[in-house]
């Protein structure tokens, strides 16, 4: 016996996911034809009443009947066939965007191919932003302990572009939370608290710090990349305050001989950290004092220097 859902879900699969584990794809498909068969009223079934929305605005599109109502109960996207993540980690990383509005556009134009009944992975133009129409509130699962938010791109790439995208089309942030379920018991945070907790176990924790360290030229890349993780989960949440930014200058350009050690480890991933920082300023997302950005140029110049030497 199927269970009334009281609301409606919009699912995202990876490439990986839609590759290995096709089967599932099938399974949740053949479920959401069954509730649609239900024909609940909207009061019943959160799921009934986007259903017919959907389909009402297809059917004013000029979708026949009975693809308009296939397409009205699809709930599953993802990228094209050949295809594995999105545009936003590509954008984020060459810093090539000037307006956030672009990286909700990218994330929802790489994950706007539908996977129904008969629909493997085709364009569908709108049908995506009108499921966003109802996003109210999301939840990542974190459920490794060796990851924190700060820790991968796919975070900030589907969790935080998932939360972008859906700001564009609502007009207002939904509700974001964390599930975590690497304990015993399952924990949920909000995501500011989630993130904060950790960029002070990683990028502000001295015994992290040291044992990237030991990698040396390695160690200062992983250090770099999670600086580039955070500009993502800032761009995308905005739930990362200045004051972090300024905690991150102190730690890794007042403090000299951390610095040091950093430029002579890796030099060009170091410079990488600085441009970082000075984007998240020139972004809005830091209010550096004027003290502080003298000692990001300072930074800045001494490691350019070295490394055209």
């Amino acid at each position: 016996e199927l269970k009334r859902p009281r609301v409606d879900v919009t699912i995202h699969i990876c490439g990986f996911f839609r590759d290995m584990y096709s089967n599932l794809v099938d399974n949740f498909n053949e479920i959401f034809k069954k509730l649609d068969a239900l024909n609940e009223s909207d009061a019943q079934s959160g799921f009934a009443k986007n259903t017919r929305r959907i389909y009402q605005e297809l059917k004013k599109q000029g979708y026949p009947e009975k693809e308009a109502r296939e397409l009205a109960r699809s709930r599953i996207f993802g990228p094209k066939s050949g295809e594995y993540g999105t545009s936003l980690t590509e954008q984020v990383r060459k810093g090539s965007w000037t307006d956030e509005s672009e990286l909700a556009v990218g994330f929802t134009d790489s994950l706007s191919y539908v996977y129904s009944g008969t629909h493997k992975g085709e364009k569908t133009p709108g049908l995506l932003e009108l499921n966003y129409e109802q996003v109210e509130l999301m939840s990542q699962v974190r459920n490794n302990i060796e990851y924190e938010l700060v820790d991968l791109d796919h975070y900030y790439e589907f969790y935080g572009g998932l939360a972008k995208a859906v700001e564009r089309v609502r007009g207002v942030k939904a509700a974001m939370y964390v599930a975590d379920t690497t304990g015993k018991d399952i924990r949920t945070r909000d995501v500011k608290a989630d993130m904060e907790k950790g960029i002070r176990t990683r990028l502000l924790n001295p015994k992290w710090i040291e044992g990237m360290m030991r990698h040396d030229y390695h160690g200062v890349q992983q250090i770099s990349r999670r600086f580039e993780n955070l500009i993502g989960l800032t761009a995308t949440t905005h739930q990362i305050d200045s004051r972090v930014f300024s905690e991150l200058e102190k730690c890794y350009v007042e403090n000299e001989e951390l610095r040091q050690r950093i430029q002579k480890s890796n030099r060009w991933a170091y410079l990488n950290m600085l441009n970082r920082l000075a984007e998240a300023g020139n972004r809005g997302y830091w209010q550096p004092t004027k003290e502080e950005m003298e000692r990001l140029q300072k930074a800045y110049l001494e490691t350019e220097s070295e490394i055209e030497q």
